[in-house]
């Protein structure tokens, strides 16, 4: 690992996840389809696909549920969209594998779509989430992701 050490690798891969999600949801928020939002929202989904295994919490929550669960925030305090907020609660040791399954969803969602304006982004984010994921380090950060890290640290 680099001289980010662990603490600089897990925030590296929370301003991942919040600029992956700030993407779809914020920017291009046509990237997603009504089926992909529904998975999103599922917890079933979202370990199975996603390797979420943080006690069955799904990467969206819907605003009107809270960030809150029995009183910890598991979810970032910022609303996306104005309508969700994203889980915060990702395993560490996990960082790598969740890496890898986040680039293949916004793979497959670029490749569902070649031709939308934010496919370049998605795809630049599964590049940099994929660099992650081969050795965990966070220097494969965009400006745009180094620039996301205080929210993502925020929340």
């Amino acid at each position: 690992m680099s001289e980010w050490g662990v603490h600089g690798a897990r925030a590296a891969f929370q301003g991942m996840v919040e600029g992956l999600m700030r993407t779809l949801l914020e920017e291009h928020p046509t990237l997603l389809g009504e089926i992909d939002v529904s998975n999103l929202t599922d917890s079933g989904y979202c370990k199975d696909v996603l390797e979420l295994n943080i006690a069955n919490f799904a990467l969206l929550r819907h605003r009107d549920q809270g960030h809150m669960i029995q009183g910890y925030a598991r979810y970032w305090k910022h609303v996306y969209a104005g309508e969700f907020y994203v889980c915060s609660q990702w395993w560490k040791d996990h960082h790598r594998s969740n890496a890898a399954a986040l680039s293949r969803f916004a793979t497959g969602l670029a490749g569902r779509q070649p031709g939308h304006a934010g496919a370049p982004e998605l795809l630049r984010h599964a590049e940099a989430l994929d660099r992650y994921a081969e050795d965990g380090d966070p220097s494969c950060l965009d400006a745009h992701q180094l620039n996301s890290l205080g929210a993502a640290q925020n929340g």
